[in-house]
């Protein structure tokens, strides 16, 4: 069995281009009595939550070769802030999880280890202009009621 080790770990952060599927999923289950759901979406309305796509790549050393792993994880919501570092760590914290799960994808399969290594985030436009416009609030649907 090949040794895996991972080299690079980036995310891609795009805002999630239609979020309004999203949105409705978060609606139905706050409608049906979830608090925290209701909390998100109160936050979103206010500018205070945003719905992001991550694409997250491996680069991994297996058994001497260089192989990279590609995964864009299902939509998900973070907290906006202004504080850059903040809204990177809400990033990190869920591409680690996700990292340790994607070596069953590479020869021998398995977790990946990443040893507190660095997930680089690249933050895709939409979200940066916000940070930097200073924008908390964006001009969005309400959720009914």
């Amino acid at each position: 069995m090949a040794h895996a080790t991972v080299q690079r770990v980036t995310a891609f952060v795009p805002l999630e281009a239609d979020p309004e599927v999203e949105l409705d999923a978060a609606r139905r289950r706050a409608a049906a009595g979830d608090r925290c759901w209701l909390q998100w979406l109160q936050d979103y309305v206010s500018g205070g939550a945003v719905i992001v796509r991550v694409t997250v790549v491996v680069e991994a050393l297996v058994g001497g070769v260089s192989r990279q792993l590609r995964m864009r994880m299902p939509p998900a919501w973070l907290e906006f802030t202004l504080d850059l570092p903040l809204i990177e760590a809400q990033i990190q914290e869920m591409v680690t999880a996700t990292v340790a799960r994607m070596g069953a994808d590479l020869p021998g399969g398995g977790p990946l280890g990443m040893d507190g290594m660095y997930v680089h985030v690249e933050l895709g436009q939409g979200l940066v202009d916000r940070i930097r416009d200073g924008s908390t609030t964006e001009t969005i649907s309400r959720p009914p009621g």
